[in-house]
């Protein structure tokens, strides 16, 4: 993993999708009203609570790309154990250009982007996006590189955080599930 670090207090960028049809984003909601705007990996929740880890995250549940994320993963746990698991982290942006440019390739200009403000950072990391983005038969060695922090010729980078944020300016999005 590349030697890029944060720490709580420093200020990234977290993204959601605004879709009154989408479950996920009515668990978001309440959570982050119950919450008072703070969101806690849910890879933070099951190491914190080991008799809750069954628990998944809604990215977890509902991802199409759950074969590629179980490779992703094998080659994490195997060769890079200190980086954070991308199974139920929480995925941020160094910048609100770097949130827009992500936001605009790989989520359709779909997601509403906040502020987020680290709380607690157990396991962090920037990757590449970009080097997702392959055919199955590369996913090993992708992964290797991903996790490595190796950059694609044109990088998108995403942080993957295992710990909590704050949200900055959450409260309109707000509400409880009912």
């Amino acid at each position: 993993m590349t030697s890029w670090q944060a720490k709580p207090g420093d200020v990234l960028f977290h993204g959601f999708r605004r879709d009154e049809n989408d479950p996920r984003y009515h668990v978001f909601a309440n959570n982050v009203l119950v919450a008072d705007g703070h969101l806690q990996a849910t890879s933070t929740y099951r190491r914190l609570h080991p008799a809750n880890r069954g628990v998944v995250a809604p990215y977890e549940a509902l991802t199409v790309h759950k074969e590629k994320e179980a490779a992703f993963e094998r080659i994490r746990a195997e060769h890079f154990p200190r980086c954070p698991s991308r199974l139920g982290a929480l995925f941020l942006f160094e910048s609100h250009e770097a949130a827009n440019a992500g936001n605009a390739n790989f989520f359709g200009g779909q997601l509403t982007i906040l502020e987020a403000e680290l709380v607690n950072v157990h396991a962090i990391g920037r990757f590449d996006m970009r080097l997702l983005e392959i055919k199955e038969d590369r996913w090993d060695e992708f992964a290797h590189h991903y996790w490595s922090g190796h950059a694609s010729t044109e990088p998108l980078w995403e942080v993957v955080l295992d710990g909590s944020i704050r949200l900055r300016g959450w409260e309109p999005y707000g509400k409880r599930l009912g």
